[in-house]
């Protein structure tokens, strides 16, 4: 099992809303100063990228929501972590003190060395 990444989705994208809501902001003020001077051409295309940055932060803030939602859900089952690494026996132990429908398998957990461990002891224990 690879490692999670040490950066969470979920500060990823409340950074990157924030980041995006400045543009967005300037773009917003820029075509205000333009539609003054009454210039038709600048104003289409200030319009045209203040949806744009517009609509990227709706995104984000979509992100962020389902995010914090799906964080709330992991905290009241009580699921570790995403950002944590977590190896198979890890998992191993955790599904063993949080009984699940999900087979304690070396096809489900193939990096298990506690199953790996009892597969040899039960196949009769040999150096293979």
């Amino acid at each position: 099992m690879t490692p999670c990444s040490k950066v969470s989705y979920f500060y990823f994208s409340l950074v990157t809303t924030v980041l995006l809501f400045l543009p967005a902001a300037l773009g917003c003020l820029l075509l205000a100063v333009i539609a003054l001077f009454k210039l038709p051409v600048m104003i289409l295309v200030m319009l045209f990228f203040a949806m744009v940055f517009g609509l990227v932060v709706v995104q984000g803030y979509f992100n962020v929501t389902q995010e914090w939602r799906g964080r709330k859900a992991r905290k009241l089952k009580g699921l570790p972590k995403p950002w944590v690494t977590v190896h198979d026996d890890h998992a191993y132990e955790w599904f063993l003190q949080h009984p699940a429908n999900i087979p304690m398998t070396l096809e489900n957990l193939p990096d298990s060395g506690i199953l790996r461990e009892q597969a040899q002891l039960n196949s009769g224990g040999g150096d293979a």
